[in-house]
């Protein structure tokens, strides 16, 4: 057996991340990273489903990552952000879950995985056209859809937002793994 491939699990919304990369911890081809930004939702923690997970000694494949904040922390240069970065870029794929992670997997110039939690019905369409910020969002999700290398749809829903977009080609219906 060769080397494992290594997939870095970003964007913990509701421990989507989470779930996956520990899915994956005993599978034998695969090394499973999972990438959590620090953020104030509690539910967006491994510990707030896993009792088993103690927050001040966390296993070795899940990263405590800085905060995201939109837009100003995805265009920042800073050295937590450049950790960010270099730890993405050490992964063979990214798969991540929503907007935000998926601009950092788009950044790490590596093939990635989008995985839409109900984000791609309403982010790439512009909601408010008085606002910079929502014609950015709609912008940057528009270029992640177009970039990712596959799109994970996770509501039947999603799929007439993507035949609109013109990403249903690479698009797959997956429920998630506590469904």
């Amino acid at each position: 057996m060769g080397r494992k491939i290594k997939i870095g699990f970003l964007g913990n919304t509701c421990n989507y991340a989470y779930f996956y990369a520990k899915y994956f911890q005993n599978h034998p081809e695969i090394e499973a990273i999972c990438f959590i930004e620090h953020t104030n939702i509690s539910r967006d923690y491994p510990w707030w489903d896993d009792s088993s997970i103690d927050r001040e000694s966390l296993p070795s494949w899940i990263v405590l990552l800085p905060s995201f904040k939109f837009p100003g922390g995805l265009l920042s240069h800073g050295n937590k952000l450049k950790f960010v970065l270099k730890k993405l870029q050490e992964c063979d794929l990214i798969h991540s879950f929503g907007l935000i992670s998926s601009i950092w997997a788009l950044r790490s110039k590596k093939k990635f995985i989008y995985n839409s939690y109900g984000d791609i019905i309403s982010t790439p369409f512009i909601q408010n056209y008085f606002s910079v910020k929502n014609w950015f969002r709609a912008y940057l999700s528009r270029i992640i859809l177009k970039k990712a290398t596959r799109i994970f749809l996770n509501q039947t829903i999603d799929i007439d937002f993507a035949i609109r977009l013109n990403v249903y080609h690479k698009s797959i219906l997956i429920p998630l793994l506590y469904d």
